[in-house]
């Protein structure tokens, strides 16, 4: 990992409860197996989308791949999987507050643990503000560029520092030219 956001939160685990070999596995499985739970929870889906998600998620092969290692991709691909459900519950019929303040903390969590997922920011501001007034919805909008600043900011402060720095940092910075971006 590149920033903190992923050795704090898994090594808040291990502090409390200890640390052995298989720990990140055990971390990652059960990331996966909240996320979906979360997913039904929220969605509350019918049986034949259901099953149709259970085929899905068993057998992409992605998850698959990273859910035994101890890498952070299984952490990612839990935080799609619980904001696809808050999605889906923002852009349904009835909204839910616990569904929306759910959302807010997941994407503002996954974009410290790696900030390319700040790019949900904007768009959940959108969804969620969705029949609001215009007024609303552009204040929601700001804010939430806002606080990608600030998340970006504290990422840029605490990510490890290497004499190039990464390049997510300088792009945003325009310490590289837009042909290098492009």
């Amino acid at each position: 990992p590149h920033g903190p956001g992923y050795a704090v939160l898994y090594g808040t685990f291990g502090a409390l409860f200890g640390w052995h070999r298989h720990t990140a596995v055990v971390l990652n499985l059960t990331a996966i197996a909240a996320a979906t739970w979360l997913w039904v929870s929220v969605t509350r889906a019918g049986i034949p989308r259901l099953l149709l998600a259970t085929v899905l998620l068993l057998t992409f092969w992605h998850m698959l791949f990273w859910a035994p290692t101890g890498m952070q991709e299984s952490l990612h691909q839990a935080g799609a999987i619980v904001l696809a459900g808050c999605f889906a519950s923002a852009l349904g019929p009835t909204r839910r507050w616990w569904v929306t303040a759910l959302g807010w903390i997941t994407v503002a969590m996954l974009s410290f643990i790696r900030p390319s997922w700040m790019i949900l920011l904007p768009l959940w501001a959108v969804a969620t503000t969705r029949g609001s007034s215009r007024v609303m919805a552009v204040g929601t909008v700001t804010a939430s560029l806002f606080v990608g600043g600030a998340i970006l900011y504290a990422y840029s402060r605490t990510a490890a520092p290497y004499e190039e720095g990464f390049f997510f940092l300088r792009a945003t910075s325009l310490a590289v030219g837009a042909q290098s971006v492009l």
